[in-house]
């Protein structure tokens, strides 16, 4: 996972630990004792917008940043109130960013949120302020703006230099745009699914999460071409019955 300019306060060196998807928490896991809430905000899927909550944790040691995702606003407000919430309140629970400990509490927050949110560009991205903690609406609002501005730049100077496997990728009708991420990653329709395939411009490669498919530019072409195989194959069938 690759990580951003995360603030005042922090460097990418601070970072430890990465989970921004929650793939190492389990179906129990709670928010711990001692977290503050960072603030509250909605969270654009594509289809649909969820409410996510992010919290700050500190030791004497680390910062680290723990959300729940898709949580409902009179939730947070139960935990603000000393409630202890079970995890099925939330479709997902943990910690998503550990960090080495800053000295002042507000630049660690929004040090870690930026991160967080650089993390979702090209799944998700927030869209609106749901509630305030140690981040107020105005905080968040300036981290928003720096991150876009830092989106459109990276994808201005991804489009100016397009590779060979972008241009494959138009070929191949994938229509490719870049993530904004950086100044070399791409996605592009994933063939016959609802997802993406990201591809790496400087590399000429490509990869697929979903699918567990990656490689160069042939492993591409073959990868649309079986995909479209299938489907030739499934229309076939269905007009046959």
């Amino acid at each position: 996972m690759r990580f951003g300019n995360m603030g005042t306060d922090m460097t990418e060196s601070n970072v430890i630990i990465g989970d921004p998807w929650l793939q190492k928490s389990g179906p129990d896991s709670r928010l711990p004792e001692g977290v503050i809430l960072a603030c509250a905000y909605e969270l654009h899927l594509g289809a649909d917008s969820v409410v996510e909550a992010a919290f700050l944790r500190r030791t004497e040691a680390q910062d680290e940043l723990w959300v729940l995702k898709d949580v409902r606003v009179a939730w947070i407000g139960a935990i603000l109130d000393g409630n202890s919430l079970p995890c099925r309140a939330s479709s997902a629970v943990g910690r998503v960013l550990v960090a080495g400990r800053t000295d002042r509490e507000l630049p660690a927050c929004i040090g870690l949120l930026d991160t967080l949110l650089r993390a979702y560009q090209g799944f998700c991205w927030p869209t609106g302020f749901v509630m305030p903690g140690i981040v107020g609406e105005q905080d968040f609002n300036r981290m928003l703006s720096r991150l876009e501005t830092g989106y459109r730049s990276n994808s201005a100077k991804a489009s100016e230099n397009e590779t060979k496997i972008i241009r494959v990728a138009r070929e191949l009708e994938l229509h490719p745009e870049p993530t904004g991420d950086s100044t070399t990653r791409w996605r592009a329709r994933c063939p016959r699914t609802s997802h993406c395939v990201y591809i790496d411009a400087t590399r000429n490669e490509f990869f697929c999460g979903w699918c567990r498919r990656k490689g160069g530019l042939r492993e591409l072409r073959q990868f649309v071409e079986e995909r479209e195989k299938r489907h030739a194959e499934r229309s076939g069938s269905d007009h046959a019955q």
